[in-house]
């Protein structure tokens, strides 16, 4: 059975022409009505479509956020002097999940950083 993305598309190219690639993918994913990421409440998790590794345990982002300050703080660190750091630095963190890698990565920094 057809899909209704699929006879979105078929329409869609009927009326404008050929899709790129980049187009047909934000279609198939983030499209309002049909897209795979806007249609289900529950893609992540054990009951979703699949699980990351930030959803099993959040130790892989507390890992990350243990290597993040470390990184951070020995970049500025000479075996003449010191650097000045800057004050405040950017973490990103992209990608379709819930932001838990983000949320413990925060969790790890903060705890091991005093505030």
């Amino acid at each position: 059975p057809e899909t209704e993305l699929a006879k979105y598309l078929k329409g869609s190219i009927r009326i404008r022409g050929p899709l790129t690639v980049s187009q047909y993918f934000r279609e198939a994913l983030t499209n309002e009505k049909f897209g795979y990421y806007t249609m289900k409440d529950d893609i992540f998790g054990t009951k979703g479509d699949f699980i990351t590794a930030p959803e099993i345990s959040q130790m892989f982002g507390e890992m990350i956020g243990i290597w993040a300050r470390q990184a951070f703080n020995g970049q500025f660190k000479t075996k003449k002097k010191i650097k000045s750091a800057p004050s405040s630095f950017r973490i990103v963190e992209l990608g379709p999940g819930r932001g838990t890698l983000m949320s413990d990565l925060l969790r790890s920094v903060r705890s091991t950083s005093g505030g």
